[in-house]
């Protein structure tokens, strides 16, 4: 057999597995359209190398064939089988390395788009987090449309990055904020680059969400701004220190309000080869000094101490001392200091105490007692002891050191001032060893903060002034020298009863005969102490519910409400008898009374009852003209 069909048949075998190998690797060829047009060449190559051999063994066969050509051929397809089987494990990588890249594209935490044509034509599942919308709807996007996701202050940047021919360098970063549909906004770092998306120029489009650190450095912005703006307002400042192997300790650094405090600049001092430590108040000294031994010993210290500053003034400073501890010296070598300009607060706490001072020396010399009642309704302070018996009644419930009697009124004070705040006044008796003590009790509210935090009770000692009103009240009401009732009480009574049903009524008018003769004979004393006498009898005679009133020098008037004439009459004959059994058992002077009574029916005016019965009097000592309080021995008493 003739050589080159050999070589020729080899060739076209070859070719064959060329193309089918090829045709292998199709599914994993990175460029597709290529590498279908080589597998089809190389397909067509084989289809002709095999219609030569049969063409050439079909009888009869003109056509020579040049050996030369057929090695060349056999050589070049041996060629390519070795590249296409060189290229397989290539390509199965570069599938792999494909997969992977896909795998961190759909997976990747950061948004991944790429702009091609105007479009979006691809979207990764993060960035459709970011954005709210499915996959679906943000492929096929323009610029336009894609643009109205972000902010309104952002829109016409992204709009122009992604509408740009070419970009000013190969990567473009920006700061965008992006609005989701869920109606959250993320703060975004977007890069555009160029790529080269299907062998089509794109851009692509990467987003990292920086929503959290753009939270933290608006958090260290607004703090960078207070701590700028306290340092700008406020009297404070700082300083560090170097320690020295001597334990010298020598001041670096202060801050600028140490001008303002002081009155000197740090480097006035330095040039005056002074620390300003130097500036210290002689009395201070020694505190300042035990400061910084316990720093030295590596213990934070915090001290209070005055400085003079270069006017002469007195500053108190509150200094903080942090020591810092260097262990390859084993020893403070630093320390750094904050001071407080504390002068206003000092000035206030002096005034504080000597107001306190004060208040409270007026309150324990006080005559009155002072006490404070927490909201449980313990005694939290008083300046003395309201019942002696008492003992110890700090920290006790105030209603359990109260009589029963008093408690519920006292409880209903007390919790109108916890609840109104509106001050309470009332009146209450409590036991004593002399006896019942009445007080006055004004409670009122104590707020801190706007808040009632306790109650503050005044008691003042008002028995004496009790007894007093009740004694003018007494006189208000009574004849000073009888006891018995007085004229204006009388009037008042009689209106009363004429408007009551009382009724009958009966007016009883009483009159001394010859008490002017008396005074005139014995004295006024004499007088008086008949006059006495009269009103003790009369008290015996009436009754407890009868009104019995002096209404003149030596007129007297009796109401007897609810009383006939049957009844009255039994009275003034009793009345009688009481003035006959005293002037026969009395060695004084006797009693003679002139009487007149008359009783009222319901509809009578008492007014003009009073005046029948003062008529009846009149009768009365008519008859018993020439009679009066003369003594039986014809003498005169003898004088009181």
């Amino acid at each position: 057999m003739d050589p080159t069909i050999i070589i020729t048949t080899i060739s076209a075998i070859i070719y064959t597995i060329v193309a089918y190998r090829a045709f292998r690797l199709f599914p994993i060829a990175a460029w597709k359209r290529e590498w279908s047009l080589f597998c089809g060449v190389f397909t067509v190559i084989a289809l002709l190398k095999g219609l030569q051999v049969v063409v050439y063994l079909l009888p009869p066969s003109n056509e020579p064939l040049s050996l030369v050509m057929e090695w060349g051929h056999l050589l070049f397809a041996v060629t390519l089988l070795l590249a296409v089987w060189k290229l397989q494990p290539v390509f199965v990588q570069t599938q792999r390395s494909e997969d992977l890249y896909r795998l961190f594209v759909k997976n990747s935490t950061q948004g991944l788009a790429i702009f091609q044509q105007e479009h979006l034509v691809f979207s990764n599942h993060a960035l459709s987090y970011l954005t709210g919308l499915p996959l679906e709807q943000i492929l096929g996007m323009d610029g336009n449309r894609f643009s109205q996701c972000f902010h309104p202050d952002d829109r016409e940047n992204v709009r122009r990055l992604l509408e740009a021919n070419d970009l000013e360098s190969p990567s473009v970063r920006r700061e965008v904020r992006l609005l989701n549909r869920r109606g959250m906004t993320f703060w975004l770092e977007l890069y555009v680059s160029r790529v080269t998306f299907g062998g089509q120029p794109a851009f692509q489009l990467t987003f990292i969400n920086i929503t959290d650190r753009k939270k933290v450095e608006q958090a260290l912005y607004e703090s960078e701004q207070r701590h700028r703006l306290i340092s700008q307002l406020t009297s404070d400042f700082i300083y560090s220190a170097t320690v020295h192997p001597n334990n010298e300790v020598q001041i670096d650094w202060v801050s600028g309000a140490f001008e303002r405090i002081t009155g000197f600049q740090f480097e006035e001092l330095a040039a005056l080869r002074k620390s300003w430590r130097s500036l210290e108040h002689p009395e201070d000294h020694l505190k300042t000094v035990e400061a910084y031994t316990f720093a030295l010993s590596n213990q934070p210290v915090v001290i209070e101490y005055r400085i003079l500053s270069k006017h002469g003034e007195i500053i108190w400073l509150r200094d903080y001392l942090q020591p810092i501890w260097n262990d390859e010296e084993q020893r403070v070598t630093q320390i750094f200091g904050a001071v407080q300009d504390v002068t206003s607060r000092k000035i206030a706490e002096t005034a504080l105490k000597d107001s306190e001072a004060r208040w409270r020396g007026l309150a324990e010399n006080a005559p009155i007692i002072i006490l404070t009642i927490d909201p449980h309704k313990r005694i939290s302070w008083m300046n003395r002891p309201f019942i002696k018996t008492a003992g110890e009644i700090i920290g006790k419930d105030i209603f359990s050191l109260l009589p029963s009697g008093v408690r519920p009124a006292f409880h209903r004070a007390v919790d109108a001032v916890f609840s109104s705040g509106k001050p309470q006044r009332m009146e209450l008796e409590l036991p004593e060893p002399s006896g019942l003590v009445c007080y006055e009790v004004i409670l009122g509210p104590v707020r801190q903060e706007g808040q009632i935090t306790s109650a503050i009770l005044v008691m003042t000692d008002i028995t004496e002034r009790k007894a007093t009103e009740e004694q003018l009240k007494f006189l208000s009401n009574h004849d000073a020298l009888t006891g018995l009732f007085n004229r204006a009480f009388f009037e008042t009574e009689l209106e009363r009863l004429q408007n009551s049903r009382l009724y009958p009524v009966t007016i009883v008018m009483i009159d001394v005969n010859n008490l002017k003769n008396t005074n005139d004979s014995y004295g006024h004393a004499a007088g008086d102490d008949l006059l006495r006498s009269i009103a003790q009898v009369m008290r015996e005679s009436f009754r407890s519910e009868d009104i019995i009133a002096r209404i003149g020098g030596d007129e007297f008037a009796v109401l007897l409400p609810a009383t006939g004439q049957e009844t009255a009459q039994a009275i003034l004959r009793r009345l009688n008898k009481k003035v006959n059994a005293v002037n026969a058992t009395t060695q004084g002077l006797p009693i003679s009374l002139a009487v007149g009574a008359a009783t009222s029916q319901a509809g009578s005016r008492l007014i003009d009852v009073m005046k029948e019965a003062d008529n009846l009097m009149y009768e009365d000592k008519a008859r018993k003209k020439g009679t009066g309080p003369l003594r039986r021995d014809n003498t005169k008493p003898p004088l009181n």
